[in-house]
């Protein structure tokens, strides 16, 4: 077990420790605004999904002595160091994943939002959809627990389609992205596409051309996130209430250090709306 220094004899109020795998649309900021009125400021520290970078990031936080973290996690191997803080009261809020089960965490609804979107492409009768999803390097020591896949599977198989983990595509984070989507849009000649984030989007939508398929016409497109290109665009895209999930992030970890020896485990579901553009046809 790590031994963490922490000064008990310090005045709470000061800190809360922020690590994100990369920025998240004003995330950050939502969750500064909800801290700053009961006098905490906010740390942040990006980690780019790497285990050994998580590790670092935790240090440097617990370095700064912070009274409280908000954790966006790829793995698990970093228990000794959740432990220690636990031991010392640093409390830690898990977001946007379940790696830990020992922390409370706030994840988007996943599974219900996916089952949604693939239901509706089904009524629009597409039946070859795609669902490529950027993982990070496959962690020998990580929870892939993939509420999109499931939701996924659920509707198709609705419609007596059978799906497995082999074929919900994941996609490279690197050079590889566009290579491995000419690939599979090649080999599956899909008539639906859902990218799961900006890069996946915007990587889409270069191969796409680069194919002289168009959006809306011959395949259509969902983007996960509603960025502000989307709207311009046409694309179809879930809109995430980023805002309301940051307050809420800000609020919770104040209420998880002023509650100590409570019982405090609590899942957190966030749900949003499908924007639906004219990137989405029917075929019926």
């Amino acid at each position: 077990m790590i031994t963490i220094k922490h000064d008990a004899e310090r005045v709470k109020g000061s800190t809360i420790g922020l690590i994100l795998i990369n920025s998240m649309y004003n995330l950050e900021y939502y969750i500064e605004q909800a801290l700053k009125p009961h006098g905490y400021r906010l740390l942040i520290t990006y980690s780019d999904g790497e285990p050994k970078s998580e590790r670092n990031c935790m240090e440097t936080l617990i370095s700064a002595k912070v009274d409280g973290m908000i954790c966006f996690f790829s793995n698990y191997e970093n228990q000794d160091l959740i432990d220690g803080c636990l031991q010392n009261n640093i409390r830690i809020l898990q977001l946007f994943g379940q790696q830990y089960d020992c922390l409370p965490t706030v994840i988007i609804n996943d599974e219900t939002m996916t089952y949604e979107l693939t239901h509706y492409l089904i009524e629009c009768g597409h039946r070859h959809i795609l669902f490529p999803e950027h993982r990070h390097t496959i962690y020998k020591h990580a929870k892939h627990i993939n509420g999109s896949f499931f939701g996924y599977k659920k509707a198709l198989n609705e419609i007596g389609k059978t799906i497995t983990q082999k074929e919900y595509y994941c996609l490279p984070l690197n050079k590889d992205t566009k290579p491995t989507l000419r690939r599979i849009i090649r080999e599956k000649n899909p008539t639906a596409f859902v990218a799961t984030n900006d890069e996946i989007t915007i990587a889409t939508l270069e191969v796409l051309n680069e194919f002289n398929i168009e959006v809306g016409n011959a395949i259509s497109l969902v983007a996960y996130d509603d960025s502000a290109w989307c709207e311009y665009l046409g694309i179809t895209a879930y809109q995430h209430d980023f805002k309301s999930i940051g307050q809420y992030c800000g609020r919770k970890i104040i209420q998880l250090i002023q509650n100590q020896g409570k019982n405090q485990m609590f899942l957190k579901k966030f749900s949003s709306p499908l924007i639906k553009r004219t990137s989405v046809r029917s075929i019926i």
